[in-house]
This record gives C-alpha cells, sequence and structure tokens, in this order.
C-alpha cells in the first residue's frame, strides 16, 4: 500500500439543497435531507498540519 500526503473532505448537504431540488420541474418525488445522506462527495485536497486548516479550506465554486 502506498501513502500520499493528501487529506479528504466529505461534502454534505444541507436543507437549502434539499429544497432546491425539490423544487425542480422534473422532481417527482419529495426527498428528505435523510435520503440525501446516504450518498455523499469525497473531494481529496491538500494535507495540512492541523484539523483546522483544514476545515477553512475553501473548494472552488461553480455558477452558471
Amino acid at each position: 500500500m502506498y501513502a500520499i500526503n493528501r487529506s479528504i473532505a466529505i461534502i454534505r448537504q444541507k436543507q437549502p439543497f434539499v429544497d432546491w431540488a425539490n423544487q425542480l420541474p422534473d422532481a417527482e418525488i419529495n426527498s428528505s435531507l435523510d435520503d440525501f445522506k446516504t450518498d455523499c462527495l469525497a473531494v481529496l485536497i491538500p494535507d495540512y498540519d492541523t484539523d483546522e486548516e483544514a476545515i477553512s479550506m475553501r473548494l472552488p465554486s461553480f455558477s452558471t
């Protein structure tokens, strides 16, 4: 096994995302926050010396 100098960030949805997803035109059923907790996004981030530095790291945001 190889070690890499990276950390992982787990992206979990919050209620505003669920509200937005439920308002989409093709949303056939209303989802709850629990429905989205089963599938989270994992992103590799640079390795930091402390947890506080890693938590303060900002991922790029994308807008259309």
